[in-house]
């Protein structure tokens, strides 16, 4: 009977062992992944790529002055509260002598120059200059946990700092909330701006003007969750407790990772930007030494895998069939022991 169970254990173990190689085995290098490598700042960096010069559009108002013929001036034809010339639905003002004129999609500069090239058929050498003295063509919008929600236009030195700043928190009773993080949806971009890093001076957005149809979004405090799995004494979902939470505040509130069945080279922090996921693989023992790029501060929805070694794998899966094996050991000691009742009474 003993070899009959030692050869059902070994043929057990060999079964453990091909499908631990197969597939409990398989090392996962960051080469794997189906996610692009996380590159935090590069979103950011392009928002300070120089932007286009302000376009003329539907709404916006125009003063255009013709130097030495005030007659020609938007003072000289202002119209009750109006100052200058009202940019239509078509994109065109009107003017005198030439009527109307297309200036929307232009720049203050290809404005004059279009008008100029008009009223050359009339005055010698016109200089034209135009200036935009009221802007209602492009907006940007805050939405989500703020008092502040709303519409906003844009005029050519509007900035993420000045969208930031007409942020409010939310209040409730005596308690008062603000999410660390808003996020900027430009097209189909979706970037996460850091309000601590603004108020360090970490991050200046005073340089980078907004685009038409920004929007703003400001998560509820309530929502700064980010997660954490694998190897770890206390996998599930953490408050950000403050402004820079990092990989290491995670792990230390989940318990510390286990550093014999973990895989400490191969932790991966998983984030998604809009559409797309990206990955950073970090190192454990880096992190505790200092490393700052390697102890990254985490934003809300951040994922951490501790990966486990081949053997924590292994050793898992024996773990699971080891009930089945003491049930097994059990069932054999009972027959062994009837058997040598058996033997005695004869």
């Amino acid at each position: 009977m003993d070899r009959i169970i030692d050869a059902m254990l070994l043929a057990v173990l060999l079964f453990l062992g091909c499908s631990h190689t197969e597939h409990y085995g398989k090392r996962t290098s960051a080469s794997d992944l189906p996610f692009a490598p996380l590159a935090a700042e590069n979103e950011v960096k392009e928002l300070f790529a120089e932007g286009d010069e302000y376009r003329i559009g539907t709404g916006d108002e125009l003063k255009i002055d013709v130097y030495n013929i005030p007659e020609l001036s938007s003072k000289a034809m202002s119209i009750s509260q109006f100052f200058g010339q009202v940019v239509d639905e078509n994109g065109e003002i009107l003017y005198p002598i030439i009527k109307s004129i297309k200036v929307g999609g232009l720049t203050k500069k290809e404005a004059a120059q279009a008008i100029e090239e008009r009223l050359k058929e009339f005055v010698k050498d016109p200089d034209v200059t135009v200036e935009i003295v009221k802007f209602q063509s492009k907006f940007y919008y805050i939405t989500g946990a703020s008092n502040n929600n709303g519409k906003y236009s844009i005029t050519p030195t509007t900035t993420i700092m000045d969208a930031i700043a007409r942020v409010s928190a939310v209040s409730s009773g005596t308690t008062v909330t603000i999410s660390n993080t808003v996020y900027l949806k430009r097209a189909d971009k979706v970037i996460p701006l850091s309000v601590t890093e603004v108020s360090k001076a970490q991050a200046d957005y005073s340089k980078v003007r907004l685009l038409n149809g920004d929007t703003f979004f400001v998560p509820p405090a309530s929502a700064e969750r980010v997660y954490i799995v694998g190897e770890i004494a206390r996998p599930g979902a953490y408050q950000i407790t403050k402004p820079d939470f990092t990989v290491i505040d995670l792990i230390a509130e989940a318990g510390g990772i286990n550093p014999i069945t973990a895989e400490t080279s191969e932790i991966y922090l998983v984030r998604q930007y809009g559409g797309k996921f990206l990955y950073a693989q970090m190192n454990y023992y880096k992190i505790l030494g200092g490393d700052i790029e390697s102890d990254l501060r985490l934003q809300p929805g951040d994922r951490l895998i501790v990966s486990p070694t081949g053997l924590a794998s292994y050793n898992r899966i024996i773990q699971q069939l080891l009930p089945t094996f003491q049930l097994l050991e059990s069932a054999t000691g009972a027959v062994q022991n009837t058997i040598s009742i058996e033997n005695t009474l004869r």
